[in-house]
């Protein structure tokens, strides 16, 4: 006997970018930015992952964590082919508008430590911190999308980074974890009834050409710990696209095997990219 109801699907893309499938079918992008070798910034040519907007067969709300051009890159396309629901932060929301031209009345503005509830899920917010990124203009530091419509939503994007957790109609609670991760995040993920964390670990893990031992020790006890001050069963890093998947899976190792010796129950898995996946819960006679 097995029985497996409804459950989520999700896949990840390149940087921050998942596609969502809720059982209902309602679909939802985070940080969207899939663009392809013959996008014309050419600096972004190298997060192909061989998926882009054209490929994505629906797209219902898009949810932005912070706006750096890594992170909606994509927005615009998405909109244009789905005209999806786009939700963003409060401060700088408005800028959706005025730099990539989204209808005001397709916005949701969010704001940190707010509960939203939508028809397929709902959504709670957190603050969390991120790097300064590139604002540095006034010091003689050219800006990494000066004279683009990104460049001043990148700026609010290294002031602004907000973490969520959205939960399912079946209650299946998922967190969404970027930028740096220290003890505010781990106490406000207490007692939240976590999932499934997909943890940004670029920030989190070292660059493979610099990493020294220790480094990566570190690294290894960062994750370990988000995990486990989560109380979540599964983490999946996301924006390692720097990475080969043999690092990553590398990495995902040590983690998993702190975790066993520290006797928690919860795992670290390494996402191959664009591959779908399915989360939720079965019984099966043993």
């Amino acid at each position: 006997m097995h029985v497996y109801p409804a459950s989520l699907k999700l896949r990840w893309l390149t940087a921050n970018c998942w596609e969502i499938k809720l059982p209902d079918g309602t679909t939802i992008i985070t940080d969207p930015f899939i663009p392809t070798k013959d996008h014309p910034m050419e600096k972004w040519h190298h997060y192909d992952c061989g998926v882009g907007v054209n490929d994505l067969e629906r797209a219902d709300y898009a949810i932005i964590g912070h706006p750096h051009a890594d992170h909606l890159g994509s927005l615009k396309d998405l909109f244009d082919r789905f005209s999806c629901r786009v939700l963003g932060h409060s401060v700088w929301a408005y800028l959706l508008c005025t730099e990539l031209q989204i209808p005001e009345q397709m916005i949701l503005p969010y704001d940190n430590g707010a509960h939203y509830e939508f028809n397929s899920f709902s959504l709670d917010t957190f603050v969390a911190r991120h790097s300064p990124g590139f604002v540095g203009k006034r010091n003689g530091i050219r800006h990494i999308d000066q004279g683009t419509e990104y460049e001043i939503l990148n700026d609010y994007g290294a002031l602004y980074n907000t973490n969520y957790i959205l939960t399912t109609k079946n209650n299946l609670r998922i967190c969404f974890c970027a930028g740096v991760h220290d003890e505010t995040e781990f106490n406000y993920l207490k007692d939240k009834g976590v999932n499934l964390i997909l943890c940004q670990c670029g920030s989190m893990a070292p660059e493979p050409r610099m990493a020294s031992p220790d480094a990566v020790d570190k690294a290894v006890q960062q994750a370990a710990n988000v995990l486990i001050n989560s109380g979540a069963e599964l983490m999946m890093p996301t924006h390692q696209e720097r990475f080969s998947q043999d690092q990553v899976e590398a990495f995902v190792v040590k983690v998993n095997a702190l975790l066993s010796e520290r006797g928690y129950h919860g795992r670290m898995f390494a996402p191959v990219p664009t591959q779908w996946y399915s989360v939720g819960m079965d019984l099966s006679a043993i």
